[in-house]
């Protein structure tokens, strides 16, 4: 009993003091930076909607907060996902956009050893390059250096979704949904794509009527709703989702979405075949 009091409170001790300094890190760079933290945060409030007009926003932003080449990694950690998300949003497969990802989560890494956020992005564009198993490993250890970081949690709960856990995935994006109840539209997105690799696609489509821009899962949407033989409704998220991305190719697709396991991109295939992609 000792001992493991003399481990916890050993614990509450470096977790209080890596708060510390990460925040007096912070606050020298607001005191010398301050116009280049407004446009961090200025770039961040763009983050929160995931559009490609406000990602290329945030990134502007973002760029212009590292124009004095101080760098500074919860900047470089946001810039990185900036080219993650348009590489998913886009759906074209890109490959220089995650390479810039990396590059920047790398740089954020190199930056603060202990950034959380950059072995998070880190994770994410391992992820999306097919690296799944150094994915789940950065995840985890983004987790580790801030357990109860709800953001952490719901993209450790994506890469496992990709790790053809879905099971898991599912636990942890409802844990970081209880963390945080104003959950972006990336929670909720996440869960539905976990519901329907469990074949719970009622549960899919009531995550995605959460979304406040439930566009984004329009595909989703429309595989969904044709597992279910609802051909009527499946064929209208099928128009819209070609409106936005009329290049959209489901095998070309599904050969550059890293999933584990083949039995995951069978159903996409199926539900978005059956939609009428």
């Amino acid at each position: 009993m000792m001992r493991r009091r003399r481990d916890l409170s050993r614990r509450i001790a470096l977790s209080v003091v890596g708060r510390i300094e990460n925040d007096e890190i912070t606050r020298t760079y607001i005191e010398r930076n301050a116009v280049a933290y407004h446009r961090y945060l200025v770039g961040r409030h763009y983050l929160n909607r995931l559009t490609l007009p406000n990602l290329r926003r945030a990134r502007k932003e973002l760029k212009a907060a590292l124009e004095d080449g101080q760098d500074f990694a919860p900047v470089l950690s946001s810039l990185a996902r900036t080219y993650a998300k348009e590489w998913l949003l886009t759906a074209r497969g890109d490959v220089d956009l995650l390479k810039t990802a990396s590059a920047c989560a790398t740089r954020a890494i190199e930056t603060r050893n202990d950034s959380a956020d950059g072995h998070r992005e880190l994770g994410i564009a391992n992820l999306l390059q097919g690296s799944i198993d150094e994915s789940v490993s950065a995840l985890e250890l983004s987790e580790t250096l801030s357990p109860p970081y709800a953001d952490i949690i719901a993209d450790h709960a994506d890469t496992l979704v990709h790790f053809s856990r879905p099971d898991l995935a599912l636990q942890k994006i409802e844990r970081a949904i209880q963390l945080n109840p104003m959950s972006p539209d990336s929670y909720l997105w996440t869960a539905a794509g976990a519901s329907y690799c469990l074949g719970n696609f009622i549960g899919a489509l009531s995550y995605i009527d959460e979304m406040e821009d439930s566009d984004l899962a329009d595909r989703l949407s429309a595989a969904s709703w044709a597992m279910l033989d609802n051909d009527e409704k499946a064929k209208f998220f099928v128009h819209r989702a070609r409106e936005a991305n009329p290049q959209f190719d489901v095998d070309k697709w599904l050969a550059v979405l890293p999933l584990k396991e083949q039995w995951q991109k069978d159903i996409y295939r199926e539900g978005l075949k059956k939609a009428g992609f």
